[in-house]
């Protein structure tokens, strides 16, 4: 054979094996193109409305969302009301979540896209979301890895997951935001009452004095010191007014059951809030291992059913829970006489 004509067959064998490596590869695109934009977690996608719990395993924690009677529960927390607002939309943005491309089926990569099995080596940034019904039925288990920085503008945000059951990862639409701690996943709402409710405040402090406030009127722009000697002048005529302040949106920093809370009574400071519709707010405050903890109690003498329905709610709510609250709430709930009045100039020398 002639070494030109070699040559040729030569050529023509590249060429038909490039146009069908160009093929292949054209239709393995096409393939990849097709499995783009499903919904991802179909079963989830499907079975929404059954979610009846949510265990979220870190490496260093697990936290167990349950739904019971309707509300959603921190079971690390003694099962205090999680803030449904975060249950809705991590279920929401799991359901969302659409396929964009496959990634790597190999063990020896998943630590690329941080999702190894939660419990493996290197496994700080994957963590594992399940989600299962009421009788305790898996619905879907995915983990969670990292997120993908898109350099082009406009584009939506995605990140890398894989279905605890399948080898094979994925990048997916959608972002997962996951409080940083149990404590951050509960409903942070205590209480709301606004001040111009407020009548009266009497603090009894655990050294046996009191301060009491008071409004004579609705009408009063400020709160009064009552029982003040003439002789003693306060710092200003609004001193008073910040401690009537402190039930208007309390929010907690952390919550325990109250039968697990344990301190002795004369460690208590007690406060009493009464409001011009004669709700009464019974208030107990204490510090315990650097940390300010309130529960609270309610009644009512008024008549009025409406006053009657909001003590009985309120009881409801706080008959479990005792709350750790930012200090600055306890401090002003923890004010003594001495906090508000002009002490004394000096003696010169």
């Amino acid at each position: 054979m002639r070494l030109d004509k070699f040559a040729n067959i030569f050529l023509l064998t590249i060429i038909i094996g490039g146009g069908a490596l160009y093929l292949f590869n054209e239709q393995e695109q096409q393939v990849a193109d097709q499995d783009a934009g499903h919904v991802y977690l179909t079963n989830l996608a499907n079975k929404i409305n059954q979610v009846n719990q949510v265990v979220i395993s870190e490496s260093d924690k697990t936290t167990h969302l349950l739904l019971k009677n309707d509300t959603w529960g921190v079971v690390e927390k003694d099962g205090y009301p999680a803030d449904f607002s975060k249950v809705k939309q991590l279920i929401l943005t799991l359901s969302d979540m659409k396929t964009v491309e496959s990634k790597t089926s190999k063990a020896e990569n998943y630590g690329r896209l941080g999702v190894q099995t939660v419990g493996d080596k290197g496994d700080e940034e994957s963590r594992q979301i399940q989600l299962l019904d009421k009788a305790g039925n898996v619905i879907e288990t995915v983990i969670i890895g990292k997120k993908r920085i898109s350099k082009s503008p406009g584009s939506g945000a995605s990140l890398y997951v894989r279905k605890a059951t399948e080898q094979q990862s994925w990048l997916v639409t959608g972002d997962i935001v996951l409080p940083r701690s149990q404590k951050d996943w509960l409903n942070a709402a205590v209480i709301n009452i606004e001040d111009s409710r407020i009548q009266s405040v009497k603090i009894r402090h655990t050294d046996k004095t009191e301060l009491a406030i008071a409004k004579k009127d609705k009408t009063d722009k400020h709160f009064s010191v009552e029982n003040l000697s003439e002789k003693i002048e306060l710092k200003s005529e609004s001193v008073a007014d910040s401690i009537a302040n402190v039930l208007q949106n309390l929010t907690l920093n952390d919550a325990a059951a109250r039968g697990k809370f344990k301190i002795a009574d004369d460690a208590i400071t007690h406060v009493d809030f009464m409001t011009f519709d004669e709700l009464v707010i019974m208030a107990k405050l204490a510090k315990k291992d650097d940390k300010q903890y309130i529960w609270f109690d309610t009644k009512t003498n008024s008549d009025d059913e409406n006053t009657k329905a909001e003590s009985q709610k309120l009881n409801e709510t706080f008959a479990l829970w005792v709350y750790e609250i930012p200090e600055f709430k306890a401090k002003e709930m923890a004010k003594k006489i001495d906090d508000l009045i002009k002490q004394p100039e000096d003696n010169k020398s």
